[in-house]
Parts: structure tokens; C-alpha cells; sequence
């Protein structure tokens, strides 16, 4: 079974239903300039009140070390996910389980995993300036290229009802949803999570 990853949760309704649907991550993001960002305290009372065994996971974007220790423990993550320009030599500063976000803009793109340790890549499509969230989709070319490199490889870019179904034949390790599931930037939509959630189960 493909794994299921609803990013960008901001608070305990939208985190409720994402776990009761089935979801195998929540994602929070604590990249300050996102729409989308929620502070460390907030996702500390989201997760306590929910007490969902999902797993958490914690999208920083070139956030200091000491930061993102700070946030991993303060909120009681599980991962965390590493969206921005950080180096091989971070990462293993880091001494937190992580997984390494590749904004992808050909087979190119793809050499980059070569550097990390890390067993875990989250693929997400190069939409400018933007670290993610954006919706734009990755050329499928690349994806199957990614999936026999031997590395487990979660889709971020472009993941939605309309594409979920020829996204997991593909067979990734798991798919990271967002925008695609909004009302508005930081709010679900539930109908639309349901949506989601249907077309990747039947």
C-alpha cells in the first residue's frame, strides 16, 4: 500500500479527520513565510489533543540546527523533513531522523539524493522561488526514474484526486498532499479529503 502524507495541518479539526481517514503522516510546517505555517506550541496542543499514533513529521526550510531541535522536541515530532538548501553536512549534524526534500527540475535533479544518507525522499516539483505547496505536478519521466533508484520516494509535487490514481500505479513509497485538499491556504477542506482518501483506497 502506497503511504499517505496530509501536509500543511494547522489545526485539530482538519488534524482529526486526516488521522481518521487513515492518513500514515501529518505534516506541519514551521517555515515561517508559508501560509501554511504553524507555531511550535500550536502543533504541541494539536498532536497532545489528538493523541493519533500517526506519525509527525516537521517541514523546516534552512532553519538553524538548534532550531529545529528545539521545534522537534517542543512539538513532539517524529521526522523531519528537510524542504530547503540544506547540505549532506547539516543533515548529519542534524542527529534527527529525516527525510531530504528534492525540488526537482529534470533527471538532473535526481544526482542529488547520491550526496544523502538518508533512506527517505520527498520529490516536489521546482515552482520558482516557492518550497513547496505550490501544486504543480512532476513530469512522470522523473518519477519513474526516481522509483528504481533504490531509495524510498514519497510524490509531493501535483498530488491530488485528479492524479492520485496514475501517481500510486507507479508504486512510491507514499504521496504528500496539500494544496490540493484546501478551502484556503491552511484550511481543509474535509469533502475534499474524503475525496482524496476514496480515490486512493478503492
Amino acid at each position: 500500500m502506497v503511504k499517505i502524507k496530509v501536509c500543511g495541518l494547522t489545526n485539530f479539526a482538519d488534524y482529526r479527520i486526516a488521522c481518521e481517514l487513515g492518513a500514515d503522516w501529518a505534516g506541519f510546517i514551521f517555515y515561517q513565510k508559508s501560509p501554511r505555517f504553524i507555531a511550535p506550541e500550536r502543533a504541541r496542543r494539536v498532536i497532545k489533543r489528538g493523541r493519533f499514533s500517526v506519525v509527525k513529521v516537521g517541514v523546516f526550510v534552512n532553519e538553524p540546527i538548534a532550531r529545529v531541535r528545539e521545534v522537534f522536541y517542543q512539538a513532539g515530532l517524529d521526522i523531519v523533513q528537510l524542504h530547503g538548501n540544506e547540505d549532506p553536512a547539516y543533515c548529519q549534524a542534524l542527529g534527527l531522523p529525516y527525510w531530504k526534500a528534492i525540488r526537482v527540475k529534470g533527471l538532473s535533479s535526481l544526482e542529488e539524493m547520491e550526496n544523502y544518507s538518508c533512506e527517505t525522499f520527498v520529490l516536489d516539483a521546482c515552482a520558482g522561488i516557492s518550497y513547496g505547496g505550490a501544486g504543480k505536478a512532476i513530469d512522470f519521466s522523473v518519477l519513474q526514474k526516481a522509483l528504481g533508484m533504490e531509495r524510498k520516494i514519497i510524490v509531493a509535487g501535483g498530488v491530488s484526486v485528479e492524479t492520485v490514481e496514475q501517481v500510486i500505479s507507479l508504486r512510491p513509497f507514499g504521496v504528500d498532499v496539500c494544496s490540493s485538499l484546501e478551502e484556503c491556504p491552511g484550511k481543509k477542506s474535509e469533502q475534499k479529503m474524503r475525496e482524496f482518501f476514496h480515490a486512493i483506497n478503492k
